[in-house]
């Protein structure tokens, strides 16, 4: 049982976040090989490309400033229903366990602020993306 109450600490601490840059690392260093075998390709084949085309692939895709907006009030809704829905848990829930209501009214607080946080920048925003 002590192993286990080392184990889970250092999984979610230390490498879980290690795997998450690991990957999200190897899945950008793919696309761009993938983008540049095609152009080698291209090239190789004597097809010159355009410098637009050229530029296009070579940028990154962004955002419109609607899509970020959007992902702004989804975020936001999506982080304060889950506060509330946490805050309701714990005046339901835990009656004598004090760590794990100190907890849940944590993990709630923090939910909410960043979900009131995100809907409060989505509505002042929005008049200037519209």
């Amino acid at each position: 049982m002590e192993f286990v109450a080392i184990l889970v600490p250092l999984g979610f601490g230390l490498v879980l976040p290690v795997m998450i840059v690991w990957l999200t690392t190897r899945t950008r260093i793919n696309s761009d090989n993938k983008k540049t075998e095609v152009l080698i390709e291209a090239i190789k084949s004597g097809h010159v490309p355009d410098a637009e085309i050229l530029a296009e692939v070579l940028t990154k895709s962004s955002k419109t400033p609607r899509q970020i907006l959007e992902s702004r009030l989804l975020r936001g809704c999506v982080s304060t229903l889950v506060g509330i829905a946490l805050a309701v848990l714990t005046v339901i829930l835990t009656e004598s366990d004090e760590d794990l209501s100190f907890m849940m009214v944590l993990g709630a607080g923090i939910l909410l602020s960043v979900g009131i946080g995100n809907l409060i920048v989505y509505f002042v925003t929005r008049k200037n993306v519209e």
